[in-house]
């Protein structure tokens, strides 16, 4: 049975969301974006499977580009490793 995410997370998929800034690299798809209370978009979760799955974790910057901040193979993880939570409701 799996956990669920304490965290506030919508999500969205590279192209169809209108609050998406920037694009997801090539071969990942998004899994999840982490929004802050005003509705804009803090990190971007994505996925990339060629034979092991692995998460990445990328942060909206100001310019309207995207920072990767590290992969895992599970995304609370990263959730974790980079507190994801305290910096969405900072």
């Amino acid at each position: 049975m799996r956990r669920r995410r304490k965290l506030f997370a919508a999500h969205v998929f590279c192209g169809e969301s209108p609050m998406t800034k920037a694009k997801c690299p090539k071969g990942e798809t998004a899994r999840v974006g982490y929004y802050n209370r005003s509705g804009d978009r803090v990190f971007l979760l994505t996925e990339k499977q060629n034979g092991d799955r692995w998460f990445f974790l990328y942060e909206d910057q100001p310019d309207g580009t995207i920072k990767k901040l590290g992969r895992a193979k599970s995304p609370v993880e990263l959730e974790n490793k980079y507190d994801v939570s305290k910096k969405m409701f900072a």
